[in-house]
């Protein structure tokens, strides 16, 4: 179909979806559900850790480590799919049918929302935020997959969102593995800081220009992704204190004449005998 024809469609039910498209569809959301099983139920409780980390570790605190390494694969491959699709391909089209590169990344994240969700609730760690979350981004994603058109818009989303993803799941790697009190964790903590609030409250609701101005784009993306803003924005208001409370905690340690290094942490009872407060987190993340 040629840029021309989009045009003649004036609603996301006058696009004409096809069988073939259908089948495609319905292999790829198989073939990903088998494979973020396997990530999650397989590798996830599996993964090797070091054995300095095995010994230093409660079993609980090794299963959260096991999945937020299997959340940092996912961070790092979508946000590689976001950055190609910004860099090589960038179709900002209205009423485009989703191709294979597309119908790729709209798998990739939805498996991982499905079963993240699944393993989450399994181990009982499953919280309100991470389930409004994913449910979003399944519905989202899987109404565009019926629909067969206009993922290029939503994969406008997929790089802001996977910008700071890596950083968030290293920040609970990090205090699991004992690096709490390290430059390694602090300088992870701003980049995070810093980046969640500009990709969150500028960057990914200025990709919903695009959608808006569809006239096909479907109801759920129309509706459910200025709720993702609004959830974003809310989180993000959270987050200056986090940066103020980091700072005050640096500026303690300075001052007990404690050294930070970069992979070699200080000690918690240090930390504590010199009063240091550092038990503020502005979310669970």
């Amino acid at each position: 179909m040629s840029t021309s024809e989009y045009s003649v469609f004036h609603s996301w039910l006058s696009l004409p979806r096809d069988e073939e498209t259908s089948k495609k569809i319905i292999t790829y959301i198989i073939g990903s559900n088998i494979v973020w099983f396997v990530m999650f139920f397989v590798i996830g409780l599996n993964h090797p850790l070091p054995k300095l980390v095995m010994e230093k570790t409660k079993p609980y605190d090794q299963l959260v480590l096991r999945h937020r390494l299997i959340q940092v694969y996912h961070g790092i491959v979508a946000f590689l799919m976001g950055l190609y699709w910004y860099i090589a391909r960038n179709d900002r089209t209205c009423s485009k049918k989703i191709d294979d590169y597309e119908l790729l990344m709209l798998v990739n994240t939805s498996g991982h929302f499905i079963w993240d969700v699944i393993f989450m609730k399994y181990h009982g760690f499953l919280d309100t935020g991470n389930l409004i979350h994913h449910l979003m981004g399944i519905i989202t994603y899987y109404f565009n997959a019926y629909a067969q058109y206009n993922h290029n818009l939503i994969a406008l989303n997929i790089l802001p969102a996977e910008f700071t993803n890596v950083n968030m799941h290293l920040r609970e790697v990090f205090k699991r593995i004992g690096w709490r009190y390290t430059w390694a964790y602090y300088w992870n903590e701003y980049q995070y800081c810093f980046m969640y609030i500009i990709c969150r409250s500028i960057w990914i609701p200025a990709c919903y220009y695009w959608m808006y101005t569809c006239d096909t784009i479907n109801p759920a993306v129309l509706i459910i992704y200025p709720l993702h803003c609004v959830m974003s924005w809310y989180y993000v208001s959270m987050l200056p204190k986090m940066i103020k409370m980091r700072t005050i905690e640096l500026k303690k340690i300075k001052k007990a004449g404690l050294k930070l290094e970069w992979f070699n942490p200080l000690s918690e009872a240090k930390i504590r005998d010199n009063g240091i407060d550092t038990k503020f987190e502005a979310y669970k993340m």
